[in-house]
């Protein structure tokens, strides 16, 4: 029996371990994004993201006026909060610079985007980041200028030259840039920050004006790491048919993919532990349990072979 119950011991501290380490995941990877901007106020707030695929991009006024639709549910609700939004699309880009040339990913993005991302500045800034400047990340820096000591310099992004606005550290471990996004441009990707006053209120709001469906996914940065979603999360993992979303993702979804991975892994993990933990437990309550139902059985009959007036 002792032996039994170290067992059941052992699994269930366990069971326990993973279940713990399951939510210190969920709150540091999966609600990261909200509480940055909760700020004093207490509200919760969500980001949500949106992609669309070349087929179905919208354009930047559609961006701008979407942005200001939600701004009015928010004031038409008097509720206090802010709106941040930012947009944009990924394409490829060749830079020269002398001799020097380099093939990378550039973003092109409206004017919030360093805001929303939060991103290092290593020198310059985008203040005033316009038409005309780019922001490099260090790998593109010390690959075309050979340090991040280039702000001010001049590059040439296919036929056009361009100034250096600044170099970021983005997380990114390649090179990349960001240019800026003009009004007659497509917009492939749109996030905003918005308050969660009552269950789904956020994704509600997104939704009236960006429709699921044809190519365009809407995403919400908590949502995404419920157990409940482990069955989509382990889809997009084996169907190949779940694949071609990650082409639309930009890079910075790129981490919230691998925690994604991890808290799977967690969640494979809390029900894989639970099945031995569970079953545990058998032979160590089967004893009592029987002892228990004997007796109770025991005081049945006893109280059967009793007179009827004793009972």
């Amino acid at each position: 029996m002792k032996k039994k119950l170290i067992v059941a011991g052992v699994l269930f501290a366990l069971f326990f371990a993973a279940l713990i380490g399951r939510e210190s995941c969920r709150g540091t990877l999966g609600t990261d994004a909200s509480r940055a901007w909760r700020g004093e106020s207490g509200t919760e707030y969500r980001r949500i993201s949106v992609y669309f695929d070349a087929a179905h991009a919208i354009t930047v006024p559609e961006a701008v006026y979407a942005k200001s639709g939600m701004s009015e549910r928010i004031r038409e609700g008097s509720e206090e909060a802010k709106l941040l939004a930012t947009w944009g699309r990924e394409e490829e880009g060749e830079f020269r610079i002398g001799e020097r040339e380099l093939s990378c990913p550039v973003y092109l993005v409206e004017e919030n985007f360093f805001l929303m991302r939060r991103f290092l500045f290593l020198a310059g800034g985008d203040y005033g980041f316009g038409a005309g400047e780019i922001v490099l990340n260090e790998y593109a820096a010390h690959a075309l200028f050979g340090s991040e000591d280039c702000v001010g310099m001049i590059l040439r992004r296919g036929a056009e030259y361009e100034s250096v606005r600044g170099v970021v550290r983005d997380g990114l471990k390649r090179p990349a840039a960001y240019a800026y996004l003009a009004d007659r441009e497509t917009v492939t990707f749109y996030e905003t920050i918005l308050p969660e006053y009552v269950k789904g209120y956020a994704y509600d709001v997104v939704s009236m004006y960006f429709y699921e469906g044809d190519g365009t996914v809407i995403r919400e940065n908590d949502v995404r790491y419920e157990t409940k979603r482990l069955r989509e999360e382990l889809k997009k993992e084996f169907d190949e048919t779940e694949q071609p979303l990650s082409f639309r993702v930009p890079f910075w979804e790129y981490r919230e993919r691998r925690a994604e991975r991890v808290l799977t892994a967690w969640n494979i993990a809390v029900m894989i532990l639970a099945v031995p933990a569970a079953v545990s437990l058998v032979p160590v309550l089967w004893e009592p349990g029987a002892k228990l139902f004997r007796w109770i059985g025991a005081k049945k009959e006893e109280r059967k072979s009793r007179p009827k007036y004793m009972r």
